[in-house]
């Protein structure tokens, strides 16, 4: 029995309006994931990030520069250096900036659209809680990318529930936030563009969708005119993701041509006979509007004094090859589609437009396009992300990129059981062939090439419209229908489950992660440096450290890993490969180069030599500069090493860093100095020994390098030998200087547990007026098993003296008892350490307190207190 026109209109409304619900409960639900999640992987950061830092006012720090990023985040750290610097300057475009290849510095072409993003979040931030723009901007980096994949949910889900029905745009939002690899581009914390170009991509494609690509029949309810709309809307969407990478785009438009070739080809007779409505001149008006839209980004971009003819990004050209591109998609559409072949002319336009940008980039070579210099395309080989698939695999293994990748590609296999299913819908055939050429291209591209993953992911995405489509109006029977429905949404629920309890598990643990440790020691040398340098420094370091270490130090750096750089990463080659110290320094003063920082994770120096010299055999590797000064510690007398050591609670990454400071007049003696200095703080006490001896032939009247030497003997054991040295020392410095360094010495001695020759010192520093070191004297003389009874009134004497002038020290009242208790006077001993110890409560040191009334009671037994 069917229902009758009064009832079926009021139940077609309310499985409408029940439709709508559906999906925005499902998007609330995603949103609800999805700042639950970013608030807990944020709170995690600054967590991690108040782990080893320096006091809030020291001058180490930079403001809005201490947050950590995840570590396959490194690119976020330039982004948040260009917005913060864009804001800075008032500027709302960046071409120019000065934080690496020095002294040039360099340009800048990446989209200003993302670090617009950042400023705006950045302000909204400010205003809200009154902290300065560059600390907002940093804080709300963490937010950027979260907040635009909510906002592209509400508005992609809302198109898709519009013109492809309920189950598309419920599995299409539950699989953007589902998808891991897809999730990765908006990652919290994450402040890349990729999330940006994702976008876009998606939003290309769907409009396209909407469209029907200029082949299929006529939407349901859609005219000529609103079709045009669509297809504009897509041009606009790509010319936005050409915008934020010129790169990646034209791979997209690459293999999205092929896909819609190879789908004419599939279907193009079968078209001939039952779809004679396809409309190929969108083809050509999604040519024009992309090419427009191109246009605009790029004088929004260069316009009018930036204009260059740099084509690794957006330029005319690639508009061009735009419009070329849609102008013969139509005519192949129309080729196919209704047997109408177009005059040559227009073949020859096309054909124009689309070979334009290849051959200016053959002719150009690398001062148009930087992949065509043998240094990049060499360096790409060590880049782990340009590495195929395979060798992923095999460095790695397989599990990782199972959980990464999980079941995003089920839309995609999806798709190949419709575009091949019987009863599959021409319009829909069409559509799902069209999607999955495309997934398909961009899928070879990821293995060809991992970097590439984001971008398949973003079109396996895609996938998820046709195959929802297919899935809810032509898939039969209904209970296969429905059960694929359930199986395919269940899937995209893997991901956000197991973020949630991991993000649950992280925010309750209180060790720092392996990854964190690897930034916050990265930011510990970009501090070390900074406070070295005096704020003024240039680092050379490897490319994978130089942007955080710039970053955080806020330091020029000379070899950031950026395709824009590679004069600075041609400079760095260069230094390390340096056959002669010579060679290296003119190359270090070339660059204005004031430190360099040699680390262990990631060092580079094989790749660089291999770069450099790509014809010399690796054997030559040993008596480059980078490898001898880092592998063999073989340092010119012009590089002074400075004393720098991983804090203790991350030396479990094992890293070897050696931190050098560049001095063009450094004498031979300083040199030999400071490279013992630099031994002594990694405790390396035999050889930083044997450099200071050096030293004191060359410079005999420099008494600091006499107690340095001194000083290592003590620690390997020849205390004879340095109490001479010690002696020697004091007789060098000037009057005014004795005092303090006989306590200095006095205290090693008493540290190392060599408490008689100590005494010696502490008696000497205590006659030249050092009040802490009579009351040392006194101690050691009334608490030392060895010490004599004329010892013993010389320290009541001493200690006498002191507490006398000073009556509310706990400390000499604690040797004054000590004193009187050696001399057998008990009474007033016991008097005395209670004094004491009252005093140590007042001032609220209650162990100091507790440990004096230990020795009192030691009194109250009538025995003194001994001490080894």
């Amino acid at each position: 029995m069917q229902d009758s026109p009064d009832t079926a209109a009021p139940r077609n409304r309310i499985r409408h309006y029940a439709g709508w619900v559906c999906w925005l409960l499902t998007w609330c639900f995603a949103t609800v994931y999805i700042l639950h999640h970013t608030h807990g992987i944020t709170a995690r950061q600054h967590y991690a990030s108040s782990q080893f830092a320096p006091p809030p006012n020291s001058a180490q720090l930079v403001e809005g520069r201490n947050l950590i990023l995840p570590s396959f985040a490194v690119d976020g750290y330039a982004w948040i250096r260009y917005a913060q610097e864009m804001s800075d300057r008032g500027a709302w475009r960046l071409r120019h900036v000065t934080l690496d290849n020095p002294p040039e510095g360099r340009e800048l072409h990446w989209n200003s659209g993302f670090c617009w993003w950042l400023i705006t979040l950045g302000k909204c931030h400010s205003l809200a809680t009154g902290t300065s723009l560059r600390a907002s901007i940093e804080v709300m980096a963490g937010w950027a990318n979260p907040l635009l994949l909510i906002g592209c949910l509400l508005v992609f889900g809302a198109m898709i529930r519009a013109k492809f029905g309920v189950f598309p745009a419920i599995w299409t939002t539950c699989a953007a936030a589902g998808s891991a690899l897809y999730y990765e581009s908006f990652f919290p914390c994450y402040p890349d563009h990729h999330g940006m170009i994702n976008a876009a991509i998606v939003g290309m494609a769907l409009c396209l969708a909407i469209s029907g690509a200029g082949w299929t029949s006529l939407p349901r309810g859609m005219s000529h005119r609103h079709r045009q709309y669509w297809v504009m809307l897509s041009g606009l969407f790509g010319g936005i993701a050409l915008w934020a990478s010129a790169v990646t785009m034209t791979i997209v438009l690459l293999c999205l041509g092929v896909a819609a070739l190879a789908t004419l080809s599939l279907g193009g007779l079968q078209a001939k006979r039952q779809d004679p409505n396809g409309e190929p001149e969108l083809w050509k008006l999604w040519g024009y509007s992309g090419c427009a839209s191109s246009l605009f980004f790029y004088g929004l971009e260069y316009f009018p004094n930036h204009l260059s003819w740099r084509l690794e990004a957006n330029h005319p050209l690639y508009s061009l090859a735009w419009l070329g591109g849609g102008l013969l998609l139509e005519m192949m559409a129309n080729w196919h589609i209704h047997a109408r072949r177009d005059q040559i002319g227009r073949w020859a336009i096309a054909l124009v437009c689309l070979a334009a940008l290849p051959v200016t980039i053959a002719l150009g070579g690398s001062s148009v396009y930087v992949m065509r210099d043998p240094f990049f395309t060499g360096l790409l080989e060590h880049i782990i992300e340009c590495l195929p698939i395979w060798i992923r695999v095999q460095q790695s293994g397989i599990t990782p990129f199972l959980h990464l990748i999980g079941l995003a590609p089920l839309p995609m296999l999806l798709l190949a059981w419709a575009a091949f299913y019987k009863k599959t819908p021409l319009r829909i055939r069409r559509l799902c062939l069209l999607f999955l050429g495309l997934a398909a291209a961009l899928t070879l591209a990821f293995a060809l090439q991992t970097r590439w993953s984001l971008v398949a992911a973003a079109a396996w995405l895609c996938c998820c419209v046709p195959a929802g489509i297919w899935i809810s109006d032509s898939l039969s029977p209904v209970w296969l229908r429905n059960c694929l429905a359930v199986f395919v949404v269940a899937t995209t629920l893997a991901t956000p489950v197991s973020y949630l309890q991991r993000i649950e598990a992280v925010t309750r643990q209180k060790n720092i992660s392996q990854d964190e440790g690897l930034m916050l020691a990265l930011r510990d040398i970009a501090h070390f440096i900074r406070a070295e340098g005096g704020g003024k420094a240039v680092f050379l370091s490897n490319p994978t450290c130089s942007t955080p270490l710039g970053y955080f130090s806020d330091l020029t750096s000379v070899c950031s890993l950026f395709w824009e750089n590679m004069p600075g990463l041609k400079k760095a080659a260069a230094i390390h490969s340096a056959t002669s110290d010579a060679e290296a320094l003119a190359l270090l003063k070339n660059s204005a180069t004031t430190h360099i920082a040699f680390i262990s994770y990631e060092h580079f120096i094989q790749q660089f030599f291999d770069l450099a010299k790509p014809t010399e055999p690796s054997q030559h590797l040993a008596q480059t500069f980078g490898a001898k000064v880092f592998f063999g510690r073989e340092l010119p007398d012009w590089l002074r090493p400075l004393p720098y050591s991983i804090p203790p609670g991350l030396r479990d990454l094992k890293w070897d860093v050696l931190v050098c400071a560049v001095e063009p007049g450094q004498e031979r003696g300083d040199a030999l100095f400071y490279q013992g200095d630099y031994l002594a703080s990694h405790e390396l006490w035999q050889e930083a020994a044997s450099k200071w001896n050096q030293a004191c032939h060359l410079m005999p009247e420099q008494p600091l390098i006499w107690m340095r030497l001194a000083e290592a003997k003590v620690h390997t054991g020849d205390t004879q030998e340095a109490v001479p040295l010690f002696h020697k020392t004091l007789r060098l410095l000037p009057e005014p200087a004795r005092a303090q360094a006989a306590f200095q010495i006095a205290t090693l001695l008493l540290n190392t547990r060599h408490k008689q020759q100590a005494l010696v010192f502490y008696r000497q520093a205590a006659d030249l007026g050092v009040g802490d070191a009579q009351n040392n004297a006194a101690w050691i003389m009334a608490t030392a098993p060895w010490s004599s009874t004329q010892e013993h009134r010389e320290a009541l004497e001493r200690i006498q003296k002191s507490s006398n002038n000073n009556p509310e020290n706990p400390a000499f009242l604690d040797t004054l008892s000590a004193s009187l208790a050696r001399l057998g006077k008990y009474t007033e001993a016991i008097e005395t350490a209670h004094r004491a110890a009252d005093l140590c409560r007042k001032g609220q040191f209650e162990e100091g307190a507790r440990a004096i009334e230990l020795r009192a009671s030691h009194y109250a037994n009538r025995k003194p207190w001994i001490e080894e």
